[in-house]
Parts: structure tokens; sequence; C-alpha cells
């Protein structure tokens, strides 16, 4: 039996961790709200491991912020008391089947009090550029082990979260050039109007909030310097023909329609 530590052991901080915090934050996903898809991904997480607690879990430089806490009242705790962190220095799953077997664990406040973690498996959310930003994790207050096949799925919703990830930063970045190409056409009151989510702006994606897009307006600084084009040429663009939209949503057509004329419609 080994002899505890006094208090919990801090995960060390990966090789590449400026660049992993520099695409962490490129998603603006930080203190957002909840959101379904990643709550759907979690609850299946846990579902299919059997777990009461399930988390999307996002490493910031001095706390772990959760996307989403399924079984869990708390939406951030600090980075020395986070299993992930020390999950994110693998490429796969980082398993822990009796936390106070392990000396990295058995002295860390979220074993010793509540939620009182006696099991904890999490999968790296890795990104397209090979940065680990946080977890998909499975929580338990009991010891137990991951079966072959529950390891498997844990891998593939992990692969899901990343790419939810991923449209929602596409989302984002879409919304901040269509505001750049109204303000060119029509100035801030039409511009503020699309951030607001009314206009062509999809609805699902205004809700994101306004601070996001500021962020992503702001991170994305290399758009904003591109030539405004004239007004002129740009309704001098070529019509797009009513023949061609059949069959695409309705607010998208009203974005083809109004691309062509020079107006924009509302979705």
């Amino acid at each position: 039996m080994f002899s505890p530590p006094r208090r919990s052991m801090k995960a060390p901080l990966p090789g590449n961790e400026v660049a992993r915090l520099e695409a962490l934050r490129s998603y603006s996903i930080l203190d957002s709200p909840h959101e379904k898809a990643f709550d759907d991904l979690a609850r299946l997480a846990g579902q299919i491991c059997q777990t009461p607690i399930a988390l999307v879990s996002l490493v910031d430089a001095e706390r772990q912020w959760f996307k989403s806490n399924l079984g869990l009242d708390l939406r951030e705790t600090h980075r020395e008391l986070s299993f992930c962190a020390h999950a994110i220095l693998g490429d796969d799953i980082f398993e822990v089947e009796d936390t106070l077997e392990d000396p990295r664990f058995v002295r860390n406040r979220l074993v010793t009090s509540d939620p009182k973690i006696r099991f904890y498996a999490g999968m790296p959310l890795v990104t397209s550029q090979g940065a680990a930003i946080g977890t998909l994790s499975v929580i338990d207050r009991i010891p137990r082990r991951l079966t072959t096949e529950q390891k498997e799925a844990l891998r593939v919703l992990a692969r899901q979260v990343v790419a939810q990830l991923e449209l929602r930063k596409g989302a984002l970045i879409a919304q901040v050039e269509l505001r750049r190409r109204i303000l060119d056409q029509h100035g801030d009151e039409r511009a503020a109007t699309l951030a607001q989510g009314r206009g062509v702006v999809h609805r699902p994606v205004a809700r994101l909030g306004a601070r996001a897009v500021g962020e992503l307006h702001h991170r994305h600084a290399a758009v904003a310097a591109v030539p405004r084009p004239q007004a002129a040429e740009l309704r001098a663009e070529p019509r797009v023909e009513p023949s061609r939209c059949q069959g695409l949503p309705f607010h998208t057509t009203s974005l083809h329609r109004g691309a062509a004329n020079g107006t924009v419609r509302s979705a």
C-alpha cells in the first residue's frame, strides 16, 4: 500500500501549451451557454458507460470549464484539481479505476469531498492541428473499469464533440464575414440588426451571441483588412436565377436572391 501524499499531484503542462491555449480560444466557446449538441453527446457517453456523471471539459490556462456537465452542479474547477489536465497529456483514454488507490488523486478535493470521484475516464478532444483542448469524460462514485466496447464508444463520441466544435466555429466565422459584407453595403444599422439574429442569419447561429461574434471578429482581423468592394461592383454581380435556388432552404434562397439584386431579405 502506497503512502498518500499530503496534497493531490498537479499535472505538468503539455509541451505545446501555448499553441494548445491558442487553439482552444480560437473556438470562442469558453463561458458560453449550454448547447444541446454537446449535452446530447455527453448524455450518450454517460448512458453507454453507465456512469452518473458525463462532461465535456475544456482545459484553460488556470481552470477546467465544462461545456456540458451532466450529473454535476459545477461549471468549472481549478486546473490543479483537474483529472482532465492529466488526460490531455496523452492521445488516448486516460482511465483511473479507483482514485483512492492512485497517489495522484487520493488527496484531491474532488475525491475527498463532493462529488467524491472514485472512477474517471477521459478521452482527449484533439483538434485537426493536434492540440488536445479538453476531454469527453465519464465519472462514477464507485470503482470500476470500462469495457473494450465502452472505450471505443468514448473515442467515437469524442471525435463527434470535436466535429461539433468545428461546425460551431465555422458558423461564427461565416456570421462575422456576412456582417462585414452587410456593413460594406448597408452601414452600421443593418450590421447591428444581423448581429441580433434578424435578417438572413440563421437563428441558432445568432443565439451564439454578439460577444462570441466580437471575439471572432477581433481574432480574424485579417478578414477586416480585405479592401471593401464598391457598392456598384456588388450590384453588378450576376443575378442568381430562381431556378437554381429550387430545393434550397428558404433562408438560403433568400440570401441568394438578396445577393443577386443588391438587397438582403429577412429569413
